[in-house]
């Protein structure tokens, strides 16, 4: 991906995301119990989990794959010193499609 070129790219597939959400989380004691909560709303919510958890553990970016294709974002939108990034939506809330930080950060 041109727009990331001294980024690594990391696919994961269903496996890997329940893999992942199954691990005990001591930083996140209520965490299954939310688990359970959002399958009455299928899988976007656990997706939406899932996210968080990964850039907690690992840090990194996140980017849905129709955001990662426009070559408006690339990674001269992030600072040497930042440690968290978020684009903003419509509603000037962070996004959930494009976002990352390090691994362990706060605001996870």
């Amino acid at each position: 991906m041109k727009q990331f070129l001294t980024y690594s790219i990391y696919f994961y597939d269903d496996y890997a995301v329940d893999t992942l959400l199954s691990q005990h989380w001591s930083e996140f004691p209520h965490l299954n119990k939310m688990m359970k909560a959002c399958v009455k709303f299928g899988n976007a919510m656990m997706i939406d989990i899932w996210r968080v958890l990964v850039l907690y553990k690992y840090g990194g970016f996140y980017s849905d794959f129709y955001v990662a294709s426009n070559e408006e974002v690339d990674e001269s939108l992030v600072e040497p010193n930042d440690t968290a990034f978020f684009l903003s939506d419509v509603n000037n809330r962070p996004s959930q499609w494009l976002h990352g930080m390090e691994p362990n950060h706060p605001i996870a």
